[in-house]
């Protein structure tokens, strides 16, 4: 038998005893408890809510409520509203999916765009704030934005099949409004629901409503008994529906709150979800609606292949420098350079106008713009433009705004009743675990 080289003895064993060691670090490894990365809080269908989503909802929740003075429910009703909407939120989420609603980058970036300018604040230090005040990232804040847009315009788009308004309908209202006259009456409303689902049965959701009107009829704040115990949509909100008209608030409101005074408590009473009590906390008048509006002309140059960016600017630019040393009128050059086909050839005019038609940033600018001044070359989502406000002048939209509001006011009666049997109908179609979570 030929005998092993003795190098080659050596070998093995430092083979040997390093495999040992790899064995043991790889066991070690295995049997080691795993570091979550993140917890499933509830399944929904093929997807799940995640701690992750719970913690940045309920911070966002807990800094409006420092922002605005308010006090949340305790810890297991504020967990269940929370948990709750998330869970609507996901079943809208797969529902647009389903129906192959996408939020477009342009919409996004717009969206951002106005509420960065409604912030008042410049684009770098809302950047910067959302990171110092509410540890988001940019990136992250863009994903919360487009799925919030995601879940309004599914939601609208699911719920407005089931509304119909015709003219007659909005005609009437509008008389309605017209009989209770320019002062109408506006109740501040808050409210506390007790849901049959939440309960053994009607008589128990009953008893329970009735519970609690004895509570408030003691002295007990409405705000706290609807943060803790309130399963209507304004839960969160301590129950506040803010001010309404008796015509806006829902049908069954309006039924039991006409004419009571201010303070008073309604209740229980009786609708298909559940059992309601209203508090009139406030009630006030409403005075005629006047809007301004902006008499306006302007230029407008679209960038194209042909045209940069930075020259569509220059160009304006110079044409402004023109009209400013009169070499010739605003009217001729926007009849000559102006891309707007429509306003051209009226020399750039756009009648007497409310600044709320107009895209944001030209919104701004003839809002701010004095009157007889050309501005500076700005850009919008259309191109670029130079804009002169001509005059400004109050005007009364009382008709308009009643015939906005009568609609608005059908609208949001079948809104609110439509919305809440499209959320029980995809929960009733869904498979929905909330997980007991450690």
């Amino acid at each position: 038998m030929i005998g092993l080289p003795s190098n080659f003895r050596v070998h093995m064993k430092v083979v040997y005893r390093l495999s040992l060691l790899l064995l043991v670090l790889l066991s070690t490894s295995l049997w080691a408890k795993p570091e979550l990365v993140d917890q499933a809080i509830a399944i929904v269908n093929n997807d799940v809510v995640t701690q992750t989503d719970y913690d940045q909802l309920k911070a966002t929740v807990e800094r409006n409520a420092r922002e605005d003075k308010r006090q949340l429910p305790p810890e297991q009703a504020l967990h269940r509203q929370l948990l709750d909407k998330l869970i609507d939120d996901q079943l809208i989420l797969q529902q647009a999916k389903r129906m192959g609603i996408e939020i477009s980058d342009a919409q996004l970036d717009q969206t951002i765009e106005n509420i960065i300018q409604q912030s008042g604040k410049s684009r770098e230090q809302f950047i910067k704030d959302l990171k110092t005040q509410q540890n988001l990232s940019y990136k992250e804040f863009q994903r919360q934005i487009r799925q919030q847009l995601l879940i309004n315009q599914t939601s609208q788009s699911a719920v407005r099949r089931q509304i119909n308004i015709d003219k007659q309908a909005v005609q009437s209202m509008v008389e309605r409004i017209d009989q209770q006259g320019e002062k109408q009456v506006r109740y501040h409303i808050a409210h506390i629901m007790v849901k049959f689902s939440d309960a053994a049965n009607p008589e128990a959701a009953q008893k329970q409503a009735q519970h609690i009107m004895a509570q408030l009829k003691s002295g007990a704040n409405f705000t706290k008994v609807a943060l803790s115990q309130s399963q209507g949509p304004k839960a969160l909100k301590g129950g506040d529906w803010g001010w309404m008209g008796i015509n806006e608030m829902p049908t069954i409101f309006a039924q039991v709150i006409h004419q009571q005074p201010a303070g008073t408590l309604i209740g229980p009473f009786k609708s298909e979800a559940g059992y309601h009590i209203l508090k009139i906390v406030a009630i006030k008048g409403i005075d005629k609606v006047e809007a301004t509006e902006v008499k306006a002309r302007h230029i407008l140059i679209k960038p194209s292949i042909i045209m940069s960016d930075a020259k569509a600017r220059d160009l304006l630019s110079q044409i402004r420098s023109d009209i400013l040393s009169g070499k010739g009128s605003f009217a001729k050059y926007a009849r000559q350079y102006s891309q707007d086909t429509g306003s051209a050839v009226k020399g750039g005019e756009l009648g007497w106008t409310d600044p709320s038609s107009f895209v944001p940033a030209f919104r701004k600018m003839v809002e701010t713009l004095p009157i007889g001044q050309i501005s500076q070359p700005f850009h919008s989502q259309f191109g670029w433009h130079i804009v002169e406000v001509e005059d400004r002048r109050k005007t009364d939209k009382t008709a308009e705004s009643k015939q906005q509001k009568a609609f608005q006011i059908l609208y949001q009666r079948q809104y609110q009743e439509q919305m809440q049997n499209w959320l029980d109908d995809l929960r009733r179609h869904s498979y929905i675990k909330k997980l007991n979570v450690q």
